[in-house]
């Protein structure tokens, strides 16, 4: 699809792709050994296929996930939903190799972003990312943006 784009006479356009199963209220760790390696080769595989066809520069591929979670176990060995997500970002002109906002300065209950029950506050919005998205497709008025 994304290399057919100017023949079709396309210029901007979206994908959405999901996996889902990573609600991991229970052993977290054996669902994650099962699940990452699959999210890596499709990255991967997404990303060699961008190089190949030369299109690395124009287009950009945000991974998300939903909600965030903790950083500490539950008592069934899971993670239960927590603040903040975490996004990855490559492509398309950015400015990459860098951590929007504050990372944590440590994991202990004591640090001043982690609530309790390691559920760490995020230190930017989720949306702040799209701003920059919306700007490359064209919304210029920030009363758009509203």
């Amino acid at each position: 699809m994304i290399g057919s784009a100017s023949s079709r006479g396309v210029n901007r356009e979206a994908f959405f792709v999901e996996l889902g199963g990573f609600d991991t209220h229970s052993s977290v760790i054996p669902s994650l050994d099962d699940k990452l390696p699959t999210v890596d080769e499709a990255i991967d595989g997404f990303y060699n296929g961008l190089n190949e066809m030369n299109m690395l520069d124009k287009v950009t591929t945000i991974i998300i996930s939903e909600f965030g979670r903790t950083i500490s176990p539950n008592t069934n060995d899971g993670s239960d939903h927590g603040w903040g997500g975490n996004y990855f970002l490559f492509g398309g002109g950015l400015e990459g190799r860098r951590i929007l906002g504050n990372y944590p300065e440590g994991f202990a209950e004591s640090d001043p972003t982690n609530i309790g029950r390691g559920r760490i506050l995020p230190t930017k919005s989720w949306d702040a990312l799209w701003y920059g998205v919306s700007r490359w497709y064209g919304v210029d008025d920030d009363t758009d943006m509203d």
